[in-house]
């Protein structure tokens, strides 16, 4: 209950039965004050049944620590304590207290005092009973000289708070079984523990297992077996494993994380076998050794994401079938000497932009024929560009040619010379365009339009000459002259000055136009 209060009750769970003494017990107290009417019932299973009463004067403070009282036999299943009137508190120091319920049977002794009760004997005092309980509402204290002795079948020995063990030795021999059972946690502490086990030493844990220490020493001299669901090995500075005979790891999947750097030495071989290899490096991979044999019975493929290099001595590429070399962007063979491809049969190079060479002299020959062709085609040359047949020389292409110097280019043929362009033909120059013709020169289309942003000038040793079957029409700035096969007529400009938009609108030409 709480330590102070006017009334209170408590059930008695599980209830007693055959009841007829009750005994108050505390350390020191409890308490009750006055003036006040106070009692003490006890609850039967169907009604309170009032046992003791008390009234009190005023100012008046009783204990009540070690009141006796004696009342018919009933059952009880509840307490309480009344005061009236109420006090504020009237029961005070109640924090710490135990009622004894007492019960009798035929041939019976009952020692009770309200201090204090001692048995001394000056040899030995003898206890003998089917059984003997002792109740204490404090504590109990068993005190001897030379020794403390307690045999059973079954020694059990409870506590609702703690069992405390004092001792400069402490031993304890189980012949059959041995068991510490902690409901929550069971700790052994001493400067130095051993724990040797004539069979087998077994732990077990619902848990976990926790072994923490400055250093730990495991030794077996036959097989050490470890099983878990999953395990962390983790180490602050080093790990070393050694297996005087060999040393055997066998997993499902097995993943080795390290921060620093991995090295392996073997004494003779190393083998590494596996359904498919994975070598994977965020930085760098290196492969050193005097001599490498690579061996694969089906195919070997490379990827590198940026940059291939290979240095070697001398280098032979084999290929029993056939050998295929392949780059998405661009592809560089580099020689200090000379560079030489054979092909039994043919050689076919091909580009999907650009095909360039370059050397100080490129000779191409061929005994048969030699053809170029291309949707597109350039031929350019910084200095001269020649191109020599003892019959004819012909370049065509199904797209465009292009023919460009960084000099002057000049076309030079012995007889004529044609040109036919199925679409349109365009003619520029940055400074102008010059053609000097030793006879005549003959333009004709459909339509020909001739135009300048400065200045248009036609001039002959001898007559001009315009011709239009329907029509001539001159015409700068304002004014137009239209020459038609009906006559001749003039045309005077007028500018109309009038609204954006309008229904109707009129304007005044002035000066009039006769």
């Amino acid at each position: 209950s709480a330590r102070s209060f006017d009334s209170f009750e408590n059930v008695v769970s599980p209830s007693v039965s055959d009841v007829e003494e009750l005994v108050i017990v505390s350390g020191s107290g409890p308490y009750a004050r006055g003036a006040s009417e106070v009692s003490l019932d006890l609850y039967d299973g169907s009604s309170w049944v009032s046992v003791w009463s008390a009234s009190l004067g005023a100012e008046a403070y009783y204990s009540l620590g070690g009141l006796s009282v004696r009342f018919g036999v009933q059952s009880v299943s509840g307490m309480r304590l009344r005061s009236a009137p109420g006090l504020s508190p009237t029961f005070e120091g109640w924090s710490d207290v135990v009622v004894h319920f007492g019960r009798r049977s035929s041939g019976s002794v009952s020692v009770s005092s309200a201090w204090r009760i001692e048995a001394s004997a000056g040899e030995e005092v003898s206890v003998s009973s089917m059984d003997v309980v002792v109740n204490a509402g404090g504590s109990v204290s068993v005190s001897s000289v030379e020794g403390v002795h307690v045999s059973a079948s079954d020694v059990s020995v409870s506590s609702s708070g703690l069992v405390d063990v004092s001792s400069r030795e402490v031993s304890v021999v189980g012949v059959d079984r041995l068991e510490a059972y902690g409901g929550e946690e069971v700790r052994v502490t001493g400067g130095s523990i051993g724990v040797e086990s004539l069979g087998r030493l077994d732990g077990v844990a619902v848990s976990g297992v926790s072994l923490t220490t400055e250093d730990a020493v495991l030794r077996s001299d036959g097989s050490a077996e470890a099983y878990m669901g999953s395990g962390v090995v983790g180490v602050s500075s080093s790990l070393a494993v050694h297996a005087g005979s060999s040393l055997g790891v066998s997993t499902g999947v097995l993943s080795l994380s390290v921060e620093g750097g991995v090295e392996a030495v073997s004494g003779s071989g190393m083998s590494l076998r596996a359904e498919s290899l994975s070598v994977e490096s965020s930085s760098s991979a290196s492969v050193s050794t005097v001599d490498g044999v690579l061996r694969a019975s089906g195919g070997v493929e490379g990827y590198v994401s940026e940059g291939l290099s290979v240095s070697a001595g001398g280098m032979w590429l084999r290929s029993g079938d056939a050998l295929s070399v392949s780059s998405v962007s661009s592809a560089r063979v580099v020689s200090g000497g000379r560079v030489v491809a054979d092909a039994g049969e043919g050689m076919s190079v091909s580009a999907g932009d650009d095909l360039s060479v370059s050397a100080g002299v490129v000779s191409v020959s061929s005994t048969g024929s030699v053809g170029v062709v291309g949707s597109t085609v350039s031929v350019e040359s910084s200095g001269s560009l020649r191109a020599m047949g003892v019959d004819s020389v012909s370049v065509e292409s199904s797209g465009g040619v292009s023919v460009s110097a960084v000099g002057a280019l000049t076309g030079v043929s012995g007889g004529s010379s044609s040109y036919v362009s199925g679409g349109s033909v365009s003619v520029s120059g940055a400074e102008g365009v010059s053609g000097v013709f030793g006879e005549g020169a003959e333009l004709t289309a459909s339509a020909v339009r001739v135009s300048s942003s400065s200045v248009l000038d036609a001039s002959t040793a001898g007559s001009v000459s315009v011709r239009g079957s329907e029509g001539v029409a001159v015409s700068s700035g304002g004014s137009v002259v239209r020459l038609s096969p009906e006559g001749e007529g003039e045309f005077v400009g007028f500018v109309w000055e009038s609204a954006r938009s309008f229904d109707s609108f009129e304007n005044v030409v002035s000066p009039s136009v006769s």
